[in-house]
C-alpha cells in the first residue's frame, strides 16, 4: 500500500511541474497605447503632406513628438509647418510617443484652393491685333485701288518731273530745250533721231551727257 501511495504522489508532482510555465516561456501581454492625460502645446516644425505625418516641437523643449494626420479631428484644415497646436501624448509600444487629439490654438478655416493667375499676354496680343487691323483698314479705305495696270501716260507722269511735254514733231537734239524733254521724246514720240548709239540716253553731247 505504501508503495502505491508513493507512486501516485510522484505522478501528481510530475503533472504539476509540466503544467507550471518556466521562466524562459514567459511572454509579455500586448498593451494598448497609454495616455498621459495632460495636454501640451507645441509648434509643427516638420510636415510631409503627401505622406500625412510630421513632428511637433514642444514649447518647453525636449524631443520632437511624432504627428499623424489622423490625430486631428475631422473637419479641421490640413496642417502646415509653423502651426501652433495643443495635443495629448500617447505612449505607443511600437512607435514610442506620438501626438493625439491635436487641435489648433488659433481658429482656422479650410483653405480654398488657390486660383491660378490669368496671364495678360493673350489680352495684350488681342489688343495689338485689333489696333493693327484698324490701322490697316483705315489705310486701305483711304488709298484708292487702281482698276488695272498703269497706262503709259501714268507711268511717265510718275517718273517724269513736274514739267509736262507733248510730241510736237521735233526730231533732233538741236530742237530740244532740256534733257527731260529729250528723254520724253525718245520714250514717247515717233521718228526721233536723238539716240545715235542706241544706249537709251538721248542727246548725250547736248543735254544728257552728265548722266
Amino acid at each position: 500500500m505504501r508503495a502505491n501511495n508513493d507512486e501516485r504522489r510522484s505522478a501528481n508532482d510530475d503533472r504539476s511541474l509540466c503544467a507550471s510555465p518556466s521562466i524562459g516561456d514567459h511572454r509579455p501581454l500586448a498593451t494598448a497605447p497609454r495616455r498621459h492625460g495632460m495636454r501640451y502645446q507645441g509648434r509643427i516644425t516638420e510636415w510631409k503632406d503627401e505622406r500625412g505625418f510630421g513632428f511637433i516641437a514642444p514649447n518647453g523643449g525636449g524631443s520632437k513628438i511624432f504627428l499623424h494626420v489622423k490625430a486631428f479631428h475631422g473637419g479641421q484644415p490640413r496642417p502646415q509647418v509653423g502651426d501652433l497646436v495643443t495635443y495629448e501624448v500617447v505612449d505607443d509600444p511600437k512607435r514610442g510617443p506620438r501626438a493625439n487629439d491635436v487641435r489648433y490654438v488659433a481658429p482656422r478655416t479650410l483653405r480654398a484652393p488657390a486660383t491660378p493667375r490669368r496671364s495678360l499676354a493673350p489680352a495684350i496680343a488681342l489688343f495689338v491685333a485689333v489696333g493693327v487691323g484698324a490701322y490697316a483698314w483705315r489705310h486701305y479705305t483711304r488709298a484708292p485701288v487702281p482698276d488695272g495696270p498703269p497706262t503709259v501716260t501714268e507711268s511717265i507722269s510718275q517718273s517724269e518731273p513736274a514739267i509736262r511735254f507733248s510730241c510736237q514733231g521735233k526730231q533732233y537734239c538741236s530742237q530740244m530745250v532740256s534733257c527731260e524733254e529729250a528723254t520724253f521724246y525718245l520714250k514717247n514720240c515717233p521718228n526721233v533721231k536723238i539716240d545715235g548709239d542706241g544706249d537709251g540716253i538721248p542727246c548725250e553731247e547736248q543735254w544728257c551727257g552728265g548722266r
